[in-house]
C-alpha cells in the first residue's frame, strides 16, 4: 500500500449544537470529526492511525502548531471513519487549519495529507458559552445632556508684582591669537601650510574670550588667517 495515495475529505459533524441544547451538562472542548479516506482512488478499509494537526496557517510549514491530537487503531470502512477529537480551549474566534496525518495501523511514518482543512464556524460555537467570541451588540441610545450649572464670578486681578533685578550685560569677550584681536563670532583659519583647497580646521572666537573649533573649510578664499 502507498500511503501517499490518501486523500481525506473533511466534514466537521454539528455536535457543538447538540450539545449547548443538553442544559444539566457543560458543555466541553471536544468535537466530531468525520472524515473520507481513499486509497488508490477506491475507499479505504481497516485499521489506521490519525494525527491531526492544529494550525494558524494553511501552510504547515509556515504556521505554528496550536495542537495536536493522535488516535490509533480508528477503524475506517468503506472510506468513512468518525472520531471525538479535544483540543482543549482554543477556539477563540482566530481562523484555524486542520492537518491530518494518516497511516495503515502500526505499518511505517505517519504521512501529511495535503491540503489542510480550514476549521468552520461550528466549534466556534463554544464562546457563546462563555461570553467570548460573540458579536457586539447594537450602540444604545445617547441619552438626553443635562443641563448647564451656572458661571461662578469672576475673581478680582490680584496686585501687579515687583520688577525683578536688571540681569547681567552680554559679555563682549575679545578673543586674541598672535597678538592680534577679534570679536565675538568671529570664524578664521589658524595659519597652516598647504595649497588653495587644503582643508584646514575653523575656529570661532567665544563670548568667554576663548577659541573653539567649529568645524573645518578650506585654506583659501572662505575665511580670514587667524
Amino acid at each position: 500500500m502507498k500511503p501517499r495515495s490518501l486523500v481525506c475529505g473533511l466534514l466537521l459533524a454539528a455536535v457543538w449544537v447538540q450539545a449547548a441544547s443538553v442544559s444539566a451538562v457543560p458543555l466541553g472542548t471536544a468535537f466530531t470529526y468525520q472524515g473520507r479516506l481513499e486509497q488508490s482512488g477506491s475507499p479505504a478499509n481497516g485499521d489506521f492511525d490519525l494525527r491531526l494537526n492544529l494550525l494558524d496557517s494553511p501552510d504547515p510549514v509556515l504556521g505554528n502548531l496550536i495542537g495536536t491530537t493522535t488516535l490509533l487503531n480508528v477503524p475506517v470502512s468503506d472510506g468513512l471513519f468518525t472520531v471525538e477529537v479535544d483540543f482543549g480551549n482554543v477556539f477563540t474566534g482566530d481562523a484555524l487549519w486542520l492537518e491530518l496525518q494518516v497511516r495503515p495501523a502500526g505499518v511505517g511514518s505517519l504521512v501529511p495529507l495535503s491540503p489542510t482543512q480550514p476549521i468552520t464556524a461550528t466549534p466556534y460555537a463554544q464562546a457563546a458559552l462563555t461570553g467570548s467570541g460573540g458579536p457586539t451588540g447594537p450602540t444604545g441610545a445617547t441619552g438626553p445632556a443635562g443641563s448647564a450649572g451656572p458661571q461662578g464670578a469672576t475673581g478680582a486681578q490680584g496686585p501687579t508684582g515687583p520688577q525683578g533685578p536688571t540681569g547681567p550685560a552680554p559679555a563682549s569677550a575679545i578673543c586674541t591669537w598672535d597678538g592680534r584681536t577679534y570679536s565675538t563670532g568671529t570664524l578664521c583659519i589658524a595659519p597652516t601650510s598647504g595649497t588653495c583647497g587644503f582643508t584646514v580646521p575653523l575656529y570661532r572666537c567665544e563670548s568667554s574670550g576663548a577659541w573653539s573649533q567649529a568645524g573645518s573649510s578650506t585654506r583659501c578664499g572662505v575665511h580670514d588667517t587667524c
